[in-house]
């Protein structure tokens, strides 16, 4: 079991470096204010959407759409990093909670990770290449900023996250569950076909589409996998070049605690 969970990167102990609850460009205390802040944002954009669509009647179709449950899975990292690098920044110093809670919650957190850096980018994509409709999406004030909020600005956060933090390289195992997971959605979107009479997306619409339906289930899954890959990389690439800043954030941070042990060793 523990090599499993190894190699699904959760390791003993679990991230002694602590990158998890760190970025290169910002302090601590900084940092969980952003992820904090970002965390906020998004969970009263999130509320109001489903209160707007509740009005609407669509309520119970809210929760059948990708796009909504990616931008959930993006509001649950914020606050889910968020707190545990406040406690990191305010209060523990040294370490966070996570680090001494059971290993399927630290999996489960980093498997977070790793579909709110594919899943918002899929829906950028697939938003864009293929649904993209400047009738519907510039319709009124409501759909321009539920188009945004929704189709850019969530992966501009995402990249953000991707860009800035210490986090490592996603572990090559998490793609097989992005596969999973698109699939599992497939699922739901003919769930909600039989059980509200609508398609979420009309490309999967089997009447209209025919053959093309195939090709787009199978488009979507290579391009899961594609868009991990890729954010692998990045991150691989962020690594290296932030190297020296963190070594140096490292040195100053070690140097701190011991000006802290001497003072209190002198007092």
């Amino acid at each position: 079991m523990v090599q499993i969970y190894a190699l699904l990167g959760v390791r003993e102990p679990f991230d002694p470096e602590l990158h998890w609850v760190t970025s290169w460009a910002f302090p601590r205390s900084v940092y969980a204010a952003i992820r904090l802040f970002l965390a906020l944002y998004t969970l009263i954009s999130a509320l109001v959407d489903v209160a707007l669509t509740a009005k609407s009647g669509g309520v119970f179709g809210y929760y059948s759409y990708f796009t909504n449950l990616s931008y959930i899975g993006i509001v649950s990292w914020f606050w889910a990093s968020g707190v545990q690098t406040a406690f990191f920044a305010f209060r523990e110093k040294t370490g966070y909670p996570l680090q001494r809670w059971p290993r399927f919650l630290r999996f489960m957190h980093s498997l977070l990770f790793t579909t709110i850096a594919v899943y918002p980018i899929i829906v950028l994509v697939v938003v864009w290449a293929i649904l993209y409709d400047p009738v519907v999406y510039w319709a009124n004030t409501y759909n321009t900023w539920d188009e945004i909020s929704g189709h850019i600005i969530n992966s501009v956060l995402i990249t953000f996250e991707v860009i800035f933090s210490d986090i490592g390289p996603m572990p090559w195992w998490h793609m097989l569950f992005i596969v999973i997971g698109l699939a599992l959605y497939l699922g739901l979107a003919y769930i909600t076909r039989a059980s509200q009479g609508f398609y979420t997306y009309s490309f999967l619409n089997p009447a209209t589409q025919h053959a093309k339906l195939a090709g787009y289930i199978v488009g979507i899954g290579l391009g899961g996998c594609v868009v991990f890959i890729l954010m692998r990389y990045i991150i691989v690439l962020r690594v290296r070049l932030t190297r020296g800043m963190r070594e140096l954030r490292a040195v100053e941070a070690a140097g701190h605690v011991k000006q802290v042990d001497d003072s209190g060793e002198k007092a």
